[in-house]
Parts: C-alpha cells; sequence; structure tokens
C-alpha cells in the first residue's frame, strides 16, 4: 500500500508564498493556474482563493491599499468602444 501524504497547512502556505514571490508583479493566479495550484496542495479552490487572498494581502499590503484607493471607474457608454 502507498501512503501519499497531503501537504501541511504550513507547507500549502508555503507553496503560495513561493508563487506570489516569484510574480510581484502579477500576485493573481489565473482560473487555470488557481486549478492547478489546487490540485498540488490538495484543496479545493475555494479554500486556495481565500489562501491567496490573505497570503497576498499580508505579504504586498500596499497593493491592497492602492486597490481601496483607486478612483471608481465608470463604464463607457454604448458605442464608444
Amino acid at each position: 500500500m502507498c501512503d501519499i501524504q497531503e501537504p501541511s497547512n504550513r507547507e500549502q502556505r508555503a507553496y503560495v508564498q513561493r508563487w506570489l514571490r516569484d510574480r510581484p508583479a502579477r500576485p493573481f493566479p489565473t482560473p487555470s493556474e488557481k486549478d492547478v495550484m489546487a490540485a498540488t496542495l490538495n484543496m479545493s479552490v475555494k479554500r486556495l482563493n481565500h489562501l491567496v487572498y490573505s497570503t497576498r494581502k499580508r505579504m504586498f499590503p500596499d497593493l491592497c491599499k492602492k486597490k481601496a484607493q483607486m478612483p471608481e471607474m465608470t463604464p463607457l457608454e454604448p458605442g464608444l468602444h
């Protein structure tokens, strides 16, 4: 019988931290990247989303502040594409 050990919470956090650190210009995984990460970490995409969000918030606090300070965008009028 083969014992496959699931990653611990600490290992999951470390994986997400490495992923974010390797992509400081774009710390937002695409849906396909999330699928791969969730499968690698043996967790749901919903749980991964929470982990990425909370880790990104701690690692890039200025990014969260800038996003909160950005003016709200108004939609383009129809026909002005």
